[in-house]
């Protein structure tokens, strides 16, 4: 699975996503810089993001400087930078599944509401959540220096990734159960004041004051997501159904996925600005692509049969009728600034 993947994501036209065009233009315009210039701008861009776009996300500059000494091939990065997420999320799903259907309910998951933005657009952000998979398969190993360096290093690639240390804290120093059930007045907290989050945003981009606003929906015409919001919410039910008895011995990954789970839910709601902003809970949703499966699995047998079979029917919808378009780097594509 990973590997069709992987060849679907790294073989992609440039046009695919809303992103990736950009990110080839500064792949191929970091190779104007020299190591010196390029270092003494992104100490100037991390502290002023509006003033130098190379600073903001430094590991990302690096990273390109480091890959333009020995290519400059579109199609190359675009496999180098993909399989920089999806060969840890394969590595993360396969290690932590139980069953080989809890591994396809993952993948499905994924794909259905994931996979075309990440890796197939917001590519800094996808190497910023490869990173955090090998900090997640650190944390269960209990390696905690080797976990929060990996943290820094994802937040060095994406600031956004600065909340995972939110999971780092609940992991830490509160009951897990206790982080799940809080998850239900959070979620509806932020379905009710999602435009706050304007507040956190509007100082790193143009792009992020349009969520605050609506402009995303104004623009498009299109309607706001809440079949998606509402089938998180289903998912997080179902869990707190099969939630462990409060006496119950947890096991580390119980606990990990029900903090996961729990902060999936709790942000999934912001998609009411802008559906890019699931990405937020990207960050996360991989424990929930393993709890949602397991809580299920605790049903009767016809009834847990009923789910899945219900919950695959809207995958498949839901890859199906997704705003996407796609082709191969040798097929003609209008580019998404383009397009009417």
């Amino acid at each position: 699975m990973t590997s069709v993947l992987l060849l679907i994501a790294g073989l992609r036209n440039q046009a695919v996503g809303s992103d990736t065009y950009t990110y080839l233009m500064k792949f191929d315009d970091v190779k104007y810089y020299s190591w010196y210039q390029l270092i003494e701008n992104i100490y100037f861009g991390f502290f002023n993001p509006a003033a130098s776009d190379i600073g903001k996300d430094p590991a990302m500059a690096i990273s390109n400087k480091i890959i333009v000494m020995f290519t400059t091939n579109h199609t190359l990065y675009l496999l180098l930078t993909s399989a920089a997420l999806l060969i840890p999320l394969g590595i993360f799903f396969y290690r932590n599944s139980t069953s080989l259907k809890q591994l396809l309910f993952s993948y499905s998951f994924f794909i259905a509401l994931y996979f075309n933005y990440m890796p197939c657009s917001a590519i800094r952000q996808s190497i910023a959540l490869g990173v955090l998979l090998i900090a997640y398969m650190a944390l269960q190993e209990e390696r905690i220096k080797q976990t929060v360096l990996l943290f820094i290093l994802a937040i060095l690639f994406h600031k956004s990734a600065l909340i995972v240390f939110l999971f780092f804290i609940c992991y830490k120093f509160v009951k897990s159960t206790k982080v799940y059930r809080f998850a239900l007045f959070a979620f509806f907290f932020v379905l009710v004041f999602y435009n706050t989050v304007s507040l956190l945003l509007s100082d790193t981009g143009e792009i992020y004051s349009k969520y605050a606003s609506g402009a995303y929906f104004a623009e498009s015409g299109q309607s706001r997501p809440f079949v998606v919001v509402v089938l998180y919410l289903g998912f997080y039910l179902l869990g707190l159904q099969k939630l462990p008895k409060e006496k119950e011995i947890v096991s580390p990954i119980t606990k990990l996925s029900l903090i996961g789970t729990a902060l999936t839910t709790a942000f999934i709601p912001l998609v009411r600005m802008d559906p890019t902003l699931v990405r937020i809970s990207a960050y996360f949703v991989v424990w929930s692509c393993l709890y949602v499966s397991e809580s299920i699995s605790k049903y009767s047998r016809q009834l847990r049969s009923l789910i899945f079979f219900v919950c695959i029917l809207f995958f498949v919808y839901k890859s199906l009728n997704a705003d996407f378009d796609f082709a191969f780097f040798w097929q003609d594509m209008m580019l998404h600034s383009m397009r009417p």
